[in-house]
Formats: structure tokens, C-alpha cells, sequence
């Protein structure tokens, strides 16, 4: 049998990050073409008190060790010898089996080359997996700048072939001149997961965001948004990963209708997400925005609820207001706001709303729908 290797930031067998999840549900696709799975981790991906809450249904080999040790200096240490453990493993794992493919998820650009290398040594094809706009994300500061600098150059230089996450991302990879293979698959999940997991049930409606520290701003406007609400009989449920700024942490100590939560295990996300009024997933009209598709959109889907969004990017192109969404035409904190008013006042038109949102998902974003399209990768 064909063996696939998912290498890179892939952070199997974890669930609380859209990288994880998206890689997941790509290996679930990939078993169902016929290939054997094989994770290789660069770095551990699971801390040793939270190991039990996390499945592998795939064999996983960690190149430098099962758990993620704490200290700043073991951990720098283990980043400068996994290179060399990784290569062993893999070298071990090609002598053993046919490898066909590598897959590749990384933010890193000096990784590029060396899953290039190991590539040639092995006689496998490399798959690149292309999420952001690297060179358009706002947060970045000088030395992330120059990775994502040096990130396009060997990508467009040493790959030919391209999983992107939109139409926008294929659009940028295709246009660097070079012959290359590139297929574009959105947001991926097993929709039948959902069937098994309850709703939350609450003493008010709640309206609730997920979204990681990075997006600061977006934070904010939903938080304004909400407060500009004229009816206040929908709490607002935020779960955010990461350092949050004083403002943040100051605006939802004001409003007792705010709770905030972080690292919410994923059984309970999924809940959560599916006892929603609403869920919120506002883009920003920007190069960034308008290039990504968010991993939570499929999860918000999936679980029968409808989404609240704007119209850029691949959202509006794909979704229609009051059909399958509820899209604001802008990026306005009003606007968006009168669209939450809007899912408190109609819940006979939401409810249709979020049967024909999940009838979508179905369609484009079930991971049983696009395992064909993923085959064109491989072949």
C-alpha cells in the first residue's frame, strides 16, 4: 500500500486548533482513497498532563520525543536536533514502505527546503499546503516578515504541486508563471461527528465567536457589535485562545452578558457551537481576510446553526444572505450588529436559514464530498 506522510506543524493528535483539525480531517480523506497514514511530528505536539484527552486514529511517530516538556531551553534544544531526528525517521519509515507522498503544513520557511531534500533522497512527491496570504498578515513583526518572504520564494521555487484553502490562495499560486498543480480545498469536516454531540442548553440565547489572541481586532468588533445590540436577551459567549490585551479583558468584565472561556476541550466546543442562537465569523475587507476561509466556518456548519458574516472573500462567494447566511455588507460594527438584532426578532426565518446553511456545508465542506478532488493531488 501507497503511504502518505503528513509532516510538518501538523500538532496530531491534538483538536483544539484549526491546523489540527484541518490536517485531520485532509488524513481522513486521504484513508479513504486507499493510502496508509502516517503523522511524523517535528516537535510533541501533547503536554503529558493533557495526553489522555487526545485520540490518534492514525499511527503517529514523534521525532523528538511523545510529550512537550516546559522549559525554554530543553524545548530550544529539541528544536535543534528534531531536524536530524525527523530525517532519520523518515529515511526509516521510506526504507520500510513506498512513500508517495509528503504532505506539508508549515509557517516555517526553512523547513521548505529541507522537506525538499528529504523528498529527493526518498523518491516522493511533495504536496504544499498553502492557508494564508503569508505576506498579508498584519500581525507579523520584522522577523516574521522575512520568513514569509523567504516562505513564497521557496515555495514558487522548489514545489510544483499545491493544496490551497481558497479560490483566492490558487489564484495567487498560479500566478507566479511556473507549471504547477494546484488544488483548492475549503474548510473540511466530518459532518457526522455532529450527530453525537448535544447541544448546550442555557438559561438565555447566546450568540458565540471562537477565534485565536492574533485576532485582536476582530475580537474587539464583535464586542462592540454586541454591545450595540438594541435587544439584550442573547448572551455572548467568547472563546479565545491566547494573551488577551487589558481592553479585551476590560470590555467583558463590563457587560455581566459576556463570558469569556479559553482552551475549551473539543467535545465541549462542538456543543457549544451547537446550542448557539447564532454564530459569529465576521472578514475583514482586506488582503488577508479575503484570501483565508476559516477551519471554524465547517465546524459552525456542520452543527446546524447558521453563521453571521460578512460578504468578502470566499464566504460571499459562496454563501447568500438570508439563504444560507447572514451576511453584512461591510465590515461595520452597525451593520453587524442590526444582523444579530435580526436573529433574536425572525427565529422561524434563522432556523430556515441554518437548515439550508447546514445543506450547504453538506455539500461543499463534508470531507466525503471533496476526497475526490484531494485524489488530484496525488496522482
Amino acid at each position: 500500500m501507497m503511504v502518505v506522510l503528513f509532516c510538518g506543524q501538523s500538532s496530531y493528535p491534538r483538536n483544539d486548533s484549526a491546523t489540527a483539525n484541518r490536517y485531520r480531517a485532509l488524513a481522513e480523506m486521504t484513508a479513504e482513497l486507499g493510502y496508509e497514514i502516517i503523522f511524523v511530528n517535528r516537535h510533541p505536539p501533547l503536554r503529558q498532563d493533557e495526553s489522555r484527552n487526545f485520540n490518534a486514529d492514525f499511527p503517529v511517530i514523534n521525532s523528538s520525543g511523545k510529550f512537550r516538556f516546559e522549559g525554554w531551553l530543553t524545548r530550544q534544544l529539541r528544536r535543534i536536533f528534531a531536524v536530524f531526528f525527523e530525517s532519520a525517521k523518515i529515511m526509516r519509515i521510506a526504507k520500510n514502505n513506498s512513500v508517495k507522498i509528503i504532505n506539508i503544513y508549515t509557517q516555517f520557511a526553512l523547513d521548505l527546503p529541507f522537506y525538499y531534500l528529504i523528498s529527493r533522497l526518498i523518491g516522493a512527491k511533495c504536496v504544499v499546503h498553502v492557508t494564508e496570504n503569508r505576506s498579508q498578515l498584519s500581525h507579523r513583526k520584522a522577523l516574521g516578515k522575512i520568513n514569509d518572504l523567504l516562505y513564497d520564494l521557496f515555495a514558487t521555487s522548489l514545489f510544483s504541486r499545491f493544496i490551497t484553502i481558497s479560490s483566492v490562495l490558487k489564484e495567487m499560486v498560479l500566478a507566479n508563471g511556473k507549471e504547477v498543480l494546484v488544488v483548492s480545498i475549503p474548510p473540511v469536516f466530518r459532518f457526522e461527528v455532529m450527530k453525537s454531540i448535544p447541544a448546550m442548553v442555557g438559561e438565555r440565547p447566546y450568540f458565540a465567536y471562537c477565534a485565536s489572541s492574533a485576532y485582536e481586532e476582530v475580537i474587539w468588533f464583535v464586542i462592540q457589535a454586541y454591545n450595540s445590540m438594541e435587544n439584550v436577551e442573547a448572551d455572548l459567549v467568547l472563546v479565545i485562545n491566547g494573551s488577551l490585551s487589558t481592553r479585551i479583558e476590560a470590555a467583558c468584565r463590563a457587560n455581566s452578558r459576556i463570558t469569556l472561556r479559553s482552551n475549551v476541550e473539543y467535545g465541549q466546543l462542538l456543543s457549544l457551537y451547537k446550542g448557539a442562537l447564532a454564530l459569529l465569523i465576521p472578514l475583514r475587507n482586506t488582503p488577508q481576510d479575503i484570501a483565508r476561509y476559516p477551519q471554524k466556518i465547517t465546524e459552525y456548519l456542520a452543527s446546524g446553526r447558521p453563521i453571521i458574516s460578512t460578504r468578502f472573500g470566499e464566504v460571499g462567494r459562496h454563501f447568500a444572505h438570508q439563504k444560507t447566511a447572514l451576511l453584512a455588507q461591510d465590515y461595520d460594527v452597525a451593520q453587524f450588529a442590526a444582523l444579530m438584532d435580526f436573529a433574536l426578532s425572525q427565529p422561524a426565518m434563522l432556523d430556515e436559514i441554518a437548515k439550508k446553511g447546514y445543506q450547504l456545508g453538506m455539500q461543499l465542506f463534508d470531507s466525503h464530498a471533496q476526497s475526490r478532488i484531494l485524489k488530484l493531488a496525488f496522482q
